[in-house]
């Protein structure tokens, strides 16, 4: 991608702050062979997204041992439950070694859009958050420097551990009204629905207003003004949406909206091409290109 294009620098700007709430798992690319040739340099568009929101998997927040005497267990971002017990099912990592606990004691549940992070108690004999029993089954929300023990705190037992944490909330929390603004399409003024983002300067809208902004003859980006060369749905974009319409349900549209808002997108699933790519990304120059052009001439 090149940066010095017009809007590209408001757009990383963007992408980089929707970023914190994807989902770090990217779709895999369609088939080169099914989509346009427009749409076979794939990779080169992930390679922009992924700048924006890099395909890891970065730690949310950790439950940090007090005593030492076991691991920190850590929650990432894309992992929606984090289970902890002493089952062998689990991950060595999230695996405590102890036969006073259940097989799957505790659940940390995180919000991908807002990083809230919430504990449920799933063993037999109790987890306590701050020194109070938590109620079996219920979430409740963590904040910084709160205590978790898995066992009693009235129980003994000076050699082995005492599984008792400290929340540590490592990438922030964001509030819901927060999101809106950042995910909100600048021609409809709504919450994006069915978002597509457009190349190379990756603003996005909905889908069916940028439908309708290329059905005037536009050829320019409806924010930047630059060149658009292709229109592809964003899928990490939507992830996050969906995770903040369960936040704030009342940005949801209807069903009926959604039929009549579907009939209007004419983006396709694999995206759609608006003009040729320069040849200088694929290492071909002008020269190339009027071979290419005299080549079919000749053909016809």
């Amino acid at each position: 991608m090149n940066l010095d294009e017009p809007g590209a620098p408001e757009a990383q700007k963007t992408a980089s702050a929707v970023g914190d709430w994807l989902s770090a798992t990217a779709p895999a690319a369609p088939d080169a062979a099914a989509a346009p040739s427009g749409l076979a340099r794939a990779a080169t568009v992930q390679d922009m997204f992924d700048l924006a929101a890099p395909e890891v998997k970065p730690v949310v927040a950790r439950l940090v041992p007090v005593d030492g005497k076991c691991q920190s267990i850590e929650i990432l971002h894309g992992e929606d439950v984090t289970k902890i017990g002493r089952s062998k099912d689990l991950p060595e990592s999230l695996r405590l070694g102890s036969m006073r606990l259940s097989s799957f004691h505790a659940e940390l549940h995180l919000a991908p859009a807002t990083n809230v992070v919430t504990l449920v108690d799933t063993s037999t004999n109790g987890v306590w958050l701050n020194l109070a029993r938590v109620t079996k089954g219920s979430a409740i929300e963590l904040s910084p420097g709160d205590s978790i023990r898995l066992l009693n705190p009235a129980s003994k037992d000076d050699d082995g551990p005492r599984f008792e944490f400290l929340f540590q909330q490592v990438r922030p929390k964001a509030s819901a009204s927060s999101l809106v603004d950042e995910l909100t399409c600048s021609i409809c003024k709504c919450v994006y629905y069915r978002p597509v983002s457009v190349i190379p300067c990756l603003h996005t809208f909905c889908g069916h207003c940028i439908s309708a902004w290329i059905k005037t003859g536009a050829g320019d980006c409806a924010e930047c003004r630059s060149k658009m060369r292709e229109v592809r749905p964003s899928h990490k974009i939507a992830s996050v949406v969906a995770d903040l319409i369960k936040a704030k349900p009342e940005h949801a549209k209807s069903a009926t909206e959604c039929a009549q808002l579907d009939s209007e997108n004419t983006i396709p699933a694999v995206g759609l091409v608006l003009g040729k790519r320069e040849r200088s990304d694929d290492g071909l120059g002008s020269d190339d290109e009027e071979d290419e052009e005299e080549d079919s001439d000749s053909d016809a």
